[in-house]
């Protein structure tokens, strides 16, 4: 690896030169005068500004979440009459028959697994919905006497005797209120609750850029606030920019490989999971046609499925420009000026507007929407046949708790030392061939994290 001189401006030697990478020129995301809350419009410059960014030993990250805690049954029934006992049979929708849980906190060892937790229980108080005129005046509250795991049915009686339990030929979604036991009752099936396991792999992006000793001996000069004088080579700063924006592409939209053709004959190739395909797996996704484009009534939609997931009160929406300019037209009466904060961020109105962001307020529900450069990119996200210009990625602007801390739902994690590496090589001084090129590289080593996908959305055209 060639080494330099700062000061020194012999052109002869790559050694003595005073090389600046691209990176040094360009602004920083973090400009003194103003807060750039995306910089450059990367995603990787967000989270950098936002403080969602950390240095890792593992190359592969697992977490673990808790699924719902409250019981849910899913069920059909032929009904009974009034004050009978009516018997039910579980759906393959529901939840879960009895649930085999892997407990992977202490005191349990890793992968050990418990069994238990019919999806009924003896004793529970259920809520039936009639299949049509549900309301608070038409729901039958009803006590289960016997539950049969192994056949996946139980059975149910009203606590009113007149009232009936109502036929539903369809699985029907069923709560459990509490509980209502006898004196000297015996214990109930055991409670077990589901814990997810997730896990994302770190990902590898490298890039070469290769310029002959004669064209760098062609160099820019540029004239620096410390007084002296730097040569850049010319081209450097365009396959630094194309490594950036590749690196941001990966992180939003790679996936997870599964594919052992992808590897070469003696190295595994590991391919991290992005942001979006988590979201699509685990995440709410809201859909609009592009003929009516994005209207009150999906955005109506979409605020109530945030709601049924528990989402954040607050979001950061990444548009593309033909989903942008339809929540503008279609919404406009509900945008507002606004301050936002996440992370490590904080803007006030002025910033706010300035970086042409738009706020939308909505059931308590706050939107702050921005027209994202890297979806309107014509030769990636925008090419003929990419879906991005019309669809739109909603971020949690809020932490979840891990371990008794809280942690932000998205998290950018990079190897440690392989942040940002760069390296000039000088072949002619350093190979046996002695070839007669300049070579600057690239690399970077990270993984994206959202954690509690299930708050995040996404906005998909069809």
């Amino acid at each position: 690896m060639a080494s330099f001189t700062p000061g020194s401006y012999a052109l002869s030697e790559l050694t003595s030169a005073n090389f600046i990478w691209a990176s040094n020129t360009i602004m920083p995301s973090v400009d003194p005068s103003i807060v750039k809350r995306f910089g450059n419009q990367r995603f990787t410059d967000a989270m950098e500004l936002m403080g969602l960014t950390k240095e890792v030993d593992a190359i592969y990250h697992t977490w673990f979440e808790e699924d719902r805690i409250m019981r849910k049954i899913v069920a059909t029934t032929a009904g009974a009459a009034a004050g009978a006992s009516a018997t039910f049979s579980i759906a393959a929708t529901s939840p879960s028959q009895s649930v085999t849980i892997s407990q992977y906190n202490p005191p349990y060892p890793a992968g050990s697994t418990y069994t238990g937790g019919f999806t009924a229980n003896i004793n529970d108080v259920i809520q039936i919905a009639p299949a049509t005129g549900a309301n608070a005046g038409t729901l039958i509250k009803a006590v289960v006497k016997t539950v049969n795991p192994t056949a996946g049915t139980f059975t149910a009686v009203p606590l009113i005797a007149a009232d009936s339990i109502p036929a539903l030929a369809t699985a029907t979604e069923i709560p459990i209120i509490g509980t209502a036991n006898p004196e000297v009752s015996s214990d109930p099936y055991p409670e077990a609750y589901r814990v997810n396991e997730y896990n994302n792999n770190m990902h590898k992006h490298r890039k070469l850029f290769e310029i002959s000793q004669t064209a760098a001996g062609i160099q820019t000069w540029i004239s620096s606030s410390d007084g002296k004088r730097y040569w850049q080579a010319a081209g450097e700063e365009n396959t630094y920019i194309q490594f950036l924006n590749q690196r941001d592409l990966l992180c939003l939209l790679s996936e997870a490989t599964d594919n052992a053709n992808v590897s070469d004959i003696t190295n595994a190739t590991s391919t991290t999971n992005g942001v979006i395909p988590q979201v699509l797996a685990s995440g709410y996704t809201q859909s609009y046609t592009l003929a009516n484009g994005f209207t009150v009534a999906n955005f109506q939609s979409m605020i109530s499925g945030i709601e049924l997931n528990k989402g954040a009160r607050e979001y950061m929406g990444l548009m593309g420009g033909n989903l942008y300019r339809s929540i503008e037209v279609n919404l406009a009466d509900f945008f507002k000026n606004g301050a936002i904060t996440y992370g490590m961020f904080s803007g006030d109105q002025e910033k706010f507007v300035s970086l042409n962001f738009k706020q939308l307020s909505w059931s308590g529900y706050v939107f702050n929407f921005k027209n994202y450069e890297l979806f309107n990119d014509y030769q990636t996200l925008a090419s003929t046949g990419q879906p991005f210009r019309n669809e739109g990625l909603l971020i949690p602007m809020s932490g979840v708790n891990a371990g008794g801390e809280k942690s932000f739902s998205v998290e950018l994690l990079y190897q440690r030392g392989q942040r940002m590496e760069q390296a000039v090589i000088n072949p002619f001084q350093t190979t046996d061939d002695g070839k007669d090129v300049i070579k600057f590289r690239y690399k970077s080593a990270f993984m994206p994290v959202v954690r509690a996908a299930g708050q995040a959305a996404y906005i998909l055209a069809s």
